[in-house]
């Protein structure tokens, strides 16, 4: 039997999952924007399938003030009739965020609970299991009883963006991503893409699990979109590395792009995807990295 799925295959229908990843990676926005496409009721969000029952979503906001939230929405929700998104409630770290929360549950049905930022929700030791537990089993019990996911943001270890993504670089204790169903990451990647990653989830396939799914990053409206791409990683030992196979050809071309054209990596990446098409052009990261390698090498 299929497991219900909200956004599919990242966010179940019904319980507690997770989003992590370092500060200014674009979490919030990245969030912000799941809430406005499910008040839309759209049927899918950067390419993959949204099933939106009630048009509604609550957003506790800790971090931000209603006038920062009120400037980001206005440039997410360019062009679009701000009425048509009514059913996203904002709730700001003012009195007692859970007892409102629970308020709305009661008197509405909503698809989605975003808590941007749990720990600031959460009183006692992230590294104590026990209490962790104990605290997102609450929350679990929660969606539970009123059909609805929540998705917790969290923070990764400092410098985990060196390493491939991994459930084990969740901030805190092994109890957090232990309680949650799913955990997705995202990180910056090369110019204006970024990564998806599906650290944990039990009824996701392996293969998705391996492969990391390049978005691009609008700055100006502050809107994520699908490039259609994903990249295959693997341990490097220290900076995480997609898989590519060495190719002389390409690997020849890139070097006279860097250093006779000018080019920026991003633009370099275009160029050679252009050339040699998806299957060996390496992600732009990776192209990065061969790249300074070189020019160690050559000093």
């Amino acid at each position: 039997m299929d497991v219900p799925m909200f956004w599919k295959p990242f966010i179940p229908q019904k319980g507690l999952v997770g989003i992590t990843g370092s500060s200014d990676a674009g979490k919030s926005t990245l969030l912000r924007q799941l809430a406005i496409e499910t008040c839309l009721k759209r049927s899918s969000f950067l390419g993959f399938p949204l099933n939106s029952r009630y048009g509604s979503v609550v957003y506790i906001s800790t971090e931000d003030t209603d006038d920062a939230i009120s400037a980001s929405l206005q440039r997410q929700a360019k062009g679009m009739d701000l009425e048509k998104i009514n059913g996203l409630k904002f709730v700001f770290n003012e009195g007692d965020p859970k007892k409102i929360l629970a308020e709305i549950l009661k008197e509405e049905k909503v698809d989605l609970v975003i808590i941007d930022a749990w720990t600031d929700l959460y009183i006692g030791d992230p590294n104590n299991t026990v209490q962790v537990r104990k605290s997102l089993d609450a929350l679990s019990k929660i969606a539970q009883r009123y059909d609805c996911a929540i998705l917790i943001l969290h923070h990764t270890v400092k410098h985990s963006e060196k390493h491939e993504p991994n459930k084990s670089k969740v901030n805190g204790s092994q109890g957090i991503e232990a309680k949650l169903r799913s955990v997705i990451e995202i990180r910056d990647s090369c110019g204006d893409e970024k990564l998806l990653s599906i650290l944990k989830g039990n009824y996701i396939s392996a293969e998705m699990k391996r492969n990391s799914i390049v978005l691009k990053f609008d700055e100006e409206n502050l809107k994520f979109s699908t490039t259609g791409r994903e990249v295959n990683i693997k341990s490097g030992g220290g900076n995480f590395k997609p898989k590519f196979k060495d190719d002389k050809e390409v690997i020849d071309r890139m070097k006279y792009l860097k250093k006779d054209t000018k080019l920026s990596i991003s633009k370099i990446e275009v160029a050679l995807r252009k050339e040699f098409g998806d299957e060996r052009t390496p992600s732009c990261t990776r192209i990065k990295e061969i790249l300074s390698s070189f020019g160690r090498s050559e000093q």
